[in-house]
């Protein structure tokens, strides 16, 4: 169960381009949503999400009661499939500096997939505890290029921790070996889960 359509939140809340900042703020709050989407007529233009409030709006000091969402969001929405991975997700959003993701099955958009709903997915895959999971429970600062690689390096440390000193996953760690190749490694001996990660940074580059 590695497919965004499981852990997508299957509805999608929406706005117009008129809509101002302070409306659009109190449709996230009564909807427990960080993202909305901008709709014109029947199409999909654009996203706002509430850090482009903050940054867009209240950083700049302009006035959240006259400022449409047309003047704040995103266009060219880069749209996801319900039977893509979460790990294509992540990459997507890695890539693009995004936090929200809309999902499209077909013509029509039924889900939306953000940032914090990898916490979740990770833990059910390896339970509390593990590296991979501490890894990513720091969601909310992965994108951030430099932090990404330093997390990576430290997941590294830890997983190395568990390892078997035969290992060639561990023996490729202690020579600071090159991402592709313990990764390689990781996939021969079985330890997928990094051997994941790994994947990710290397596309990811």
């Amino acid at each position: 169960m590695h497919e965004i359509k499981h852990y997508m939140v299957d509805r999608v809340v929406a706005t117009e381009p008129e809509t101002t900042a302070t409306e659009a703020a109190k449709i996230m709050s009564n909807e427990k949503v960080h993202s909305l989407l901008i709709r014109k007529d029947k199409e999909y233009t654009g996203i706002v999400t509430a850090y482009d409030l903050i940054r867009k709006v209240l950083a700049k000091d302009l006035d959240p009661k006259t400022t449409a969402m047309i003047e704040v969001m995103s266009t060219g929405l880069i749209i996801m499939k319900p039977d893509q991975t979460m790990s294509e997700a992540l990459i997507s959003m890695y890539k693009n500096n995004i936090r929200h993701l809309p999902v499209q099955d077909g013509d029509e958009i039924v889900g939306m997939i953000s940032v914090k709903d990898f916490a979740g997915y990770f833990n059910q895959r390896y339970g509390d505890g593990d590296p991979i999971v501490g890894f990513w429970k720091r969601y909310d600062t992965l994108l951030e290029t430099n932090t990404f690689r330093h997390e990576v390096k430290k997941l590294l440390e830890n997983y190395r921790k568990k390892l078997d000193d035969t290992s060639l996953t561990a023996e490729a760690i202690d020579a600071n070996e090159a991402w592709t190749q313990i990764a390689k490694y990781a996939k021969i001996e079985g330890y997928n889960d990094l051997a994941e990660v790994l994947g990710i940074a290397i596309q990811s580059d």
